[in-house]
């Protein structure tokens, strides 16, 4: 829902023509205000936000809606998560490694 200043609503379709009017101004693609919402939440998702600060400010009445919803975001965002912490499991035997043999005790 929209409002002007004083608290009197706007019509949908009068929000949906200025949208409309600012995207071909800004010369970006037509999309609707529903999948502006959706590249936002999943933008968030992606950028490791809170699933329960995302699920809260989407308004969404269940934490499992943000879930199910996003998922293919949560499933690479959990890839994420596991390619980074593998990484740094690699880095952390390297740096192990690189200290036993410049060590002057290494065999």
């Amino acid at each position: 829902m929209f409002a002007r200043p004083d608290g009197r609503l706007l019509r949908p379709e009068r929000v949906l023509n200025h949208f409309h009017d600012l995207t071909k101004q800004a010369g970006v693609p037509r999309c609707t205000l529903h999948g502006l919402r959706h590249l936002a939440v999943a933008t968030a998702i992606s950028e490791s936000a809170g699933l329960w600060t995302v699920s809260r400010t989407a308004r969404h009445s269940a934490l499992s809606t943000t879930a199910n919803i996003y998922a293919h975001v949560t499933q690479r965002t959990g890839s994420q998560a596991v390619d980074a912490i593998a990484a740094a499991l690699v880095r952390e035997e390297q740096a192990r490694d690189d200290t036993t043999t410049t060590s002057p005790h290494a065999a």
